[in-house]
């Protein structure tokens, strides 16, 4: 599908992993049952937990008693005002207004509703750029995530990623190019 973020939700963690779930207004519908206007649920493993939400993620005593003790060091406050961003290195944390060509299945993550995730992982999600260009998220996201923010500003040459139209992504998705 091609839609547009309309919002993200950290859920809580299963074992240290956090979930963000996105709702996605559908734009187009390439294959499947979606509809133009149509918003549906997406999950992935990334996210922003609290250091509080992380300790007590973990299913085994033993677990969550290790890292009771690797984070005593910090007050109650601070435990529930401290935040864990997980995010692969090829990938990011989506904004609200954010435009991505997903391709999807339906999740196996069962407790949360009507759910669809990503075929793999960023390799199966193509990004809008401002100049309404595509690139694939593991290109772009990696060399975004490699720079440190001075790095970004004075970067005059950042590399050139392919880019895809629109229509080229729609072109392949119809005949069926392996795309990820």
């Amino acid at each position: 599908i091609y839609g547009e973020v309309v919002q993200t939700e950290s859920v809580t963690p299963e074992n240290g992993i956090a979930r963000t779930i996105e709702e996605v207004e559908v734009l187009e519908n390439f294959k499947g049952q979606f509809k133009k206007g149509d918003v549906i649920r997406v999950g992935s493993d990334k996210g922003v937990i609290s250091l509080k939400n992380y300790i007590h993620s973990f299913t085994s005593d033993e677990a969550r008693q290790r890292y009771e003790e690797e984070l005593s060091q910090y007050s109650e406050d601070e435990l529930e005002n401290l935040y864990i961003e997980q995010v692969d290195m090829n990938d990011r944390l989506l904004e609200p207004g954010d435009r991505i060509i997903y391709f999807l299945v339906e999740s196996p993550h069962k407790g949360f509703g009507e759910l669809y995730t990503r075929v793999t992982g960023p390799e199966a999600e193509y990004f809008e750029l401002e100049d309404g260009q595509f690139v694939k998220m593991e290109s772009w996201a990696g060399y975004q995530n490699s720079l440190s923010i001075e790095e970004k500003a004075a970067d005059e040459n950042p590399p050139l990623y392919e880019t895809y139209t629109f229509d080229q992504i729609s072109i392949m998705i119809n005949e069926s190019i392996d795309l990820i």
